[in-house]
């Protein structure tokens, strides 16, 4: 944290005081919030909650912008505006576009900013930075399995390396390397021979990016194209009532998952996690469905790691759901509209714990 203050304190004094002159910034005992810059403007007091993400373009910009706009509701009360700003080495044209469409400033060392607030107005976009570095070793589709299985549980970052290669479907060598990334990364306390997570929730957007970005485009599909029930839900026990009698393995996610939990949104399309092939012809028939390479109204994904799908289940228990971080993850894959809307709605579910790991 003391680096990532002070790297927000060098930002914010360099990119924002020639615009926002006599502000100052205040650490706030609330550790959830980086610091607060209040400026005395002329048409009086604004408190920006501020925070500095120093690898932005890997992250979900959906998680950041929540948890922002989160901090600056959460500010004590005063007679002042409070908005939220991040602050970043560089902010990506869709992020930015993002940002702004949600109602949250921001500035790069890029030189990149918008700042919109009682006696404050700018933009400037299209600057470009002159090197972007990447960090060593990089995001692999190990490391996506690997802090998948560790944000599910986070017990297993404190045990023997051979439990976390089982539940992500990895090798322990591969553990190895992931979890001392996280450590370099500042997210893992590593004290001899005990770990600790300690940075879910700088991880989580993290790792949702490397998900849509680095192990979902990889993950094995088959899709169909399935003759629709008049009713969504009697379509989806109907499925459940096939699946159990041929002991298929499988559970919702995406929209179809979403939807179970927020009932909000009704997508065109049932993704579940199943074994692609165990979908076998015949099953297919008995779903009403029909292979297709084109527009499927029903994807089977390979599960991202092995203990997300549970053993098959009884037709008389409730519809198998994948995490709803899965979920999550799912919908920002397709990242549009409704979908996104829809992932929004799921945060809080994914979010809870976030207090008692940083």
């Amino acid at each position: 944290m003391l680096n990532n203050m002070l790297d927000l304190e060098a930002v914010a004094r360099e990119r924002l005081m020639t615009w926002l002159p006599g502000a100052k910034i205040v650490r706030p005992p609330d550790t959830a919030v980086d610091a607060v810059l209040v400026w005395q403007g002329p048409r009086g007091t604004v408190r920006y909650v501020l925070e500095f993400k120093k690898h932005l373009p890997q992250q979900d910009i959906q998680v950041v912008a929540r948890r922002l706009e989160q901090q600056a509701k959460n500010l004590p009360k005063a007679k002042a505006v409070a908005r939220p700003l991040l602050l970043a080495p560089y902010v990506p044209p869709k992020q930015a576009a993002f940002l702004r469409g949600r109602g949250i400033d921001y500035a790069d060392e890029a030189g990149n900013a918008h700042l919109q607030a009682p006696g404050v107005l700018v933009h400037i976009e299209g600057k470009r930075p002159g090197l972007i570095t990447t960090t060593k070793g990089g995001i692999t589709k190990g490391w996506v399995k690997v802090m998948l299985a560790g944000l599910l549980n986070p017990g297993l970052f404190e045990g023997p390396y051979h439990h976390l290669a089982v539940a992500a479907g990895v090798t322990p060598p591969t553990v190895m390397t992931c979890l001392r990334d996280l450590q370099r990364r500042g997210l893992l306390d590593v004290r001899g021979q005990r770990r600790r997570l300690v940075g879910r929730r700088e991880l989580l957007p993290l790792w949702t990016q490397a998900y849509v970005n680095t192990l979902r485009p990889r993950l094995a599909e088959r899709r169909f194209r399935m003759l629709p029930a008049d009713d969504a839900q009697a379509g989806l026990t109907r499925m459940h009532d096939v699946l159990a009698v041929h002991r298929v393995a499988w559970c919702l996610t995406g929209a179809a998952a979403a939807h179970q939990l927020t009932h909000y949104y009704r997508a065109g399309v049932i993704e579940i996690y199943a074994a692609p092939r165990a979908i076998t012809d015949a099953i297919a028939r008995e779903l009403k469905a029909q292979p297709t390479e084109g527009d499927a109204n029903f994807v089977v994904i390979e599960p991202p790691i092995p203990g997300v799908v549970p053993g098959p289940a009884d037709r008389t228990a409730p519809l198998p759901m994948a995490p709803a971080l899965l979920a999550y993850a799912e919908l920002r894959f397709h990242g549009m509209g409704q979908a996104d809307d829809a992932a929004e709605l799921l945060l809080p579910l994914i979010e809870g714990r976030d207090d008692a790991t940083t």
